[in-house]
């Protein structure tokens, strides 16, 4: 499969089938495909509700498929068989789809579109922390144990914050 070329030192890359993978920001047309599968399964994962080990077989097919739709931004030609035929893990999956989620913006989209939602903030805060903006991520995780007292991983990650 064609490689591009190096997109930049400050595109984020996923790590699939044991390769990094550059992911560029996505384009509206890859974000409107992405919005109801992270409505799927993210949001459960974020808010706790469900472990890895615990996925169904449709949030896995809504991971890789997810994983697939951001690939093919800068590698158009890849194609979903091949990407199926990668040794790629379930912990490959969350990952990019932490990455993923940061590029198209879903976690700001979905804060916007329901402030009540958990893991929105809490994904927010996330990502806000690791860009070392502390306040604007301690302000999001904050919102996220607000909202959801029970939300081990958000108190833990403001704790951390």
């Amino acid at each position: 499969m064609t490689r591009p070329a190096n997109l930049g030192p400050d595109v984020p890359k996923i790590s699939l089938g044991g390769e990094e993978w550059p992911v560029p920001f996505l384009s509206l047309g890859r974000n409107r495909k992405l919005q109801p599968l992270f409505n799927v399964v993210a949001s459960r994962i974020l808010a706790g509700e469900v472990r890895v080990a615990d996925l169904l077989p449709t949030d896995h097919e809504a991971l890789v498929e997810m994983a697939y739709i951001a690939l093919t931004q800068a590698h158009p030609t890849i194609t979903r068989e091949e990407m199926e035929e990668m040794p790629i893990g379930i912990h490959e999956l969350v990952g990019a789809l932490l990455t993923i989620m940061a590029q198209s913006k879903l976690f700001t989209q979905a804060a916007g579109a329901d402030p009540d939602l958990p893991a929105a903030h809490y994904g927010r805060g996330l990502l806000l922390r690791d860009a070392d903006r502390m306040a604007d991520a301690r302000a999001a995780l904050h919102r996220a144990v607000t909202l959801d007292p029970t939300n081990s991983g958000a108190w833990f990650a403001l704790g951390l914050t």
